[in-house]
Formats: C-alpha cells, sequence, structure tokens
C-alpha cells in the first residue's frame, strides 16, 4: 500500500521480503521477480477489461478475466488511478 508510511521504509520492505523467503523457502530475487510477473499480468486484465468497456460494443462484449489470480489482485484495482488535477491559470473573464 503506497499510502502506509511504512511503504517508503526500504528496511522494512526488505525484511519483509526475507521473511516471505525464508517461509517458502525461495531466495528474494525470485520472488521479487515472480511479483513483477503477476503484476504485469494484473495490468494486462485490466487493460483488456478497460478496452472493452470502451470499444462501444454491447455489454456481452465485456471481456471476462480468466487469469487465475485475477481475484486475489483485486486489492489493487485503484493503484494506477490517476490523481485529479487542477488548473493552476486562472482564466480572466471580463
Amino acid at each position: 500500500n503506497s499510502k502506509s508510511p511504512l511503504y517508503h521504509n526500504k528496511s522494512v520492505k526488505e525484511d519483509a521480503w526475507k521473511e516471505i523467503s525464508s517461509v517458502m523457502k525461495i531466495p528474494v530475487f525470485e520472488l521479487k521477480k515472480k511479483m513483477t510477473t503477476l503484476l504485469a499480468s494484473y495490468r494486462r486484465e485490466k487493460s483488456r477489461i478497460a478496452k472493452s468497456l470502451i470499444t462501444g460494443s454491447g455489454t456481452h462484449k465485456v471481456y471476462v478475466s480468466k487469469w487465475f489470480a485475477f481475484d486475489d489482485f483485486d486489492f489493487m484495482k485503484d493503484k494506477d488511478v490517476p490523481n485529479e488535477t487542477s488548473d493552476t491559470i486562472t482564466e480572466d473573464v471580463s
């Protein structure tokens, strides 16, 4: 969770990776590589869904992910939502 104060604490994150590594008996570098792959797959599936919603085709054509971990990664759905922007230039209406 990037909003957590611990998110930016590198030592806490590294300790967490080491703990997961010891429990799963898999080297940290392999775990990080696997996580990168899983996140890329999740983003790909989200993109497919978004594209199917934009096409203008009926609701029966909306892409439904069959990827095994899609529902498990649902907690990440708001991670890549862009922040709201605001204009810094005021428009002079006179």
